[in-house]
Formats: C-alpha cells, structure tokens, sequence
C-alpha cells in the first residue's frame, strides 16, 4: 500500500476535502518475469494505470498463462523487441484468471459484490472494470493513443501519458490477427452472459467503445491500482450539553478509497484528542453519525473531534472546544 500523502486539506468551512495528487503516487507495476509497467494517474484520481500492455507468461503465483498470443505480421513478427512493445494478446478465461476463481460464475459474483478482479495482474493491481474504461472517455481518444505505431499517428497527442498501442486482436470467429496499428482491444473483468466486455480504442473514434465480445477472442491487458488515503471527517457541532454529557457526531464524507472500519468521536480536556484518549466507536462506512458523550465533568472545558479509520489510518475532523455546565451549588 502506498503511504505517501502528498496534499490532505480539509476545509471545514464548506465541508469538503481537496485533494492534489501528482504522479510520484503512481507505483510501477512488475511482474513475476521482472517486466515494469511504468502507470500514470487517470479518470478517478485515486486510480493509476498501466501505460504498456501486459506481456506476463505467468500469473502473480506462478502458474502459467496458457494459450499465449502475439501478433505475427510481416511488419511485427513475433520476436522479443515487439513484444516490448505490444506485449501479449490473452484470451478473457487468461485476462480474468478464471483458474483462480474457479469458474466464470465465481468472477461473476464476484464482480457483482463490487470485488476487485486481479485476474492476470500483478499482486495489488486489477483487471478494469467498464467503470474504469468509461471514466477515461473524459479524454479525446486521441489523448489517450501513442504518438507511435498508429495509423494517424501524427494526430495522436498522448497528452494522458496512458500511451494506447494499436496492438489489435485475435478474432477466434475469423481466426487470424486483426486491425493492428489501427485499433487497440483491452479486456474488462466483466463477463457477460456467454460473453465478456471488451474495451476499444480505434484510430477514428473520439470515445472508446464498450461493447460484448467472445471470450475467446485475444485482446490486450492493462491493469489499475487503486490509492487509498485516509478518510475525510468532519466533526459536527456540540448540542445538548449538560454538566456532565454533551452529543455531537460528525460524517464521513469520504472513505479514502477503502473500507471505513471504525468512526466516532475522541475527546480531551486538551487540544488535539486522538483515540488513544477517550473516544467512542458509532458504527462505520461513510455518511453521518450521532455520538454521546457521558462521564464528564462540571465545569470543565472539553476539545472533541470526529474520527474514521481505513487501512491507510486513522484521520481526524476539525476541533471543537465546549464547555459543560457548571453545577449551582446552592
């Protein structure tokens, strides 16, 4: 897990979070065989993608990737340098490592929970979903292309840096390799019926196109890596108080792009309360909670904030100072 936080600020005037995120985030994918895929930050900020095709020979335990395809023309012939350059064509049973999982119905489910597919990735990456590819048609496709190796090159900007190689594919229903320097395929995890979807950048359109294809066909991979940061909280403010309890709460308004395992609030009668002080535990995931605070004393100035862990850590809202009632002693 990547632990560098470039820029976190809260503002807590509108409630929001502002995140700035630069390239130094992304890590370098690398596989088994020691291959590096160098990846760049694209659509959701919180998500780096490869920019060079898959060419892994064996999956991130070792096993062997079966039925490995590379495009064999007279301009590319199968050797070592194109390789480099266009990596491997796998079919979807190979891309979504259905070995793995066991079955099709296994992938299925479990991209139906929401659950990351690694598939042929390597070890903290994953297979896109259709979500991914549609988040880049932010992008003209022809920021998106390389300025290499494409028909039209010379109107290929590659502005992203994601460097799309027109690697084409294998059609199973035609049986021979297709559309190389005009069109790149990439795999989603997504299976479809008797089908699974596939990804297209060609040398025309604008957008990339989402659409189902035969699983057997042999398509290039790319591979995302989700960053995740702590949450974003806010604390609320204090209502109720009394000589010896108050309520307050706060929301979680953003999870950091992972699972929010504990929130609540932490209290002090010093600044800055973390939950290595007192502290309450008001159910977890995002959105707003309620909590109470008991035990207090009369009298006495209190600092309270809002927390919410995640993987990452443990993040802290703004800071609110409040004082309990003072008891009448006559």
């Amino acid at each position: 897990m990547m632990k560098k936080i470039l820029t976190f600020a809260l503002s807590f005037m509108i409630g929001l979070s502002i995140l700035q995120v630069s390239a130094q985030d992304c890590p370098n994918a690398i596989d088994l065989e020691g291959n590096i895929y160098p990846s760049v930050h694209m659509g959701n900020v919180r998500k780096c993608w490869t920019t060079k095709n898959l060419r892994s020979r064996l999956y991130s335990d070792g096993r062997p990737i079966k039925n490995l395809m590379s495009y064999r023309s007279y301009e590319y012939p199968d050797t070592a340098a194109n390789r480099n350059i266009f990596g491997y064509l796998y079919d979807w049973y190979a891309a979504a490592d259905t070995g793995r999982y066991g079955s099709v119905d296994s992938v299925e489910n479990a991209y139906n929970l929401g659950h990351r597919i690694q598939g042929i990735c390597p070890d903290g990456w994953h297979l896109p979903s259709d979500d991914d590819y549609e988040e880049l048609n932010v992008f003209p496709t022809t920021d998106l292309r390389s300025t290499s190796y494409w028909i039209n090159g010379a109107n290929n900007t590659n502005s992203t840096g994601f460097s799309s190689l027109p690697a084409g594919r294998y059609s199973c229903a035609n049986k021979r390799f297709e559309n190389l320097m005009g069109n790149a395929y990439y795999w989603t995890c997504h299976p479809v019926y008797d089908m699974a979807t596939g990804a297209m950048i060609d040398f025309v359109c604008e957008k990339i196109i989402i659409s189902s294809d035969p699983r057997c066909n042999g398509y290039s991979v790319r591979c995302v890596y989700d960053i995740v940061y702590p949450p974003t909280v806010i604390t609320a403010p204090v209502i109720h108080v009394s000589d010896t309890s108050v309520i307050c709460g706060g929301e979680v308004t953003d999870d950091g792009g992972a699972s929010v395992t504990a929130r609540g609030v932490c209290w002090s009668t010093s600044p800055n309360p973390t939950i290595a002080d007192n502290h309450t535990i008001d159910g977890s995931g995002t959105g707003s909670f309620t909590s109470n605070i008991t035990g207090l004393t009369a009298g006495t100035t209190y600092y309270v904030r809002a927390y919410a862990t995640n993987s990452e850590g443990t993040a802290y809202g703004n800071e609110v100072k409040f004082n309990t009632v003072v008891i009448d002693s006559n």
